[in-house]
């Protein structure tokens, strides 16, 4: 949620996602806009990458309309994860930022604003939910 504040987007910190009508509490990592979307984030600082089951318990989260779903898995995500949210894609908007694409960010090489246009745009364009963003290096 750093990069996002530091971007000068609007941000919610971690909080948590009450819902007394089926008896849950989630807890979220934050939520924030980008150019007129609304994101609830999940990060994931784990050796292994996100599974299936990481997104089934994410999908439960995103309960609201026109709510979009970041997950950052510094490891990446295994074939049935990508598989599962590209199954609910039609019903939530899911982005995916692995540890490259974070390092980009951090590096400088990509701001954070910047990569969540491409992913925005390739998830909207192509309707994948994953996509690895690769600066273009400026020569001298």
């Amino acid at each position: 949620m750093a990069l996002a504040t530091l971007s000068g987007l609007k941000v919610v910190p971690s909080y948590r996602l009450v819902r007394p009508l089926v008896n849950k509490v989630h807890q979220l990592d934050g939520w924030f806009e980008h150019e007129r979307n609304s994101y609830r984030c999940e990060c994931k600082w784990r050796d292994d990458p996100v599974g299936y089951n990481d997104i089934v318990a994410f999908a439960d989260k995103i309960d609201a309309a026109g709510v979009s779903a970041l997950l950052v898995s510094i490891n990446g995500f295994d074939d049935r994860a990508l598989a599962k949210a590209n199954e609910l894609r039609g019903r939530i908007a899911f982005l995916f930022v692995d540890g490259n694409d974070l390092l980009h960010a951090l590096e400088g090489r990509v701001s954070f604003s910047e990569l969540m246009s491409i992913k925005r745009a390739y998830f909207d364009s192509r309707s994948k939910v994953y996509h690895p963003v690769t600066p273009v290096m400026e020569s001298d």
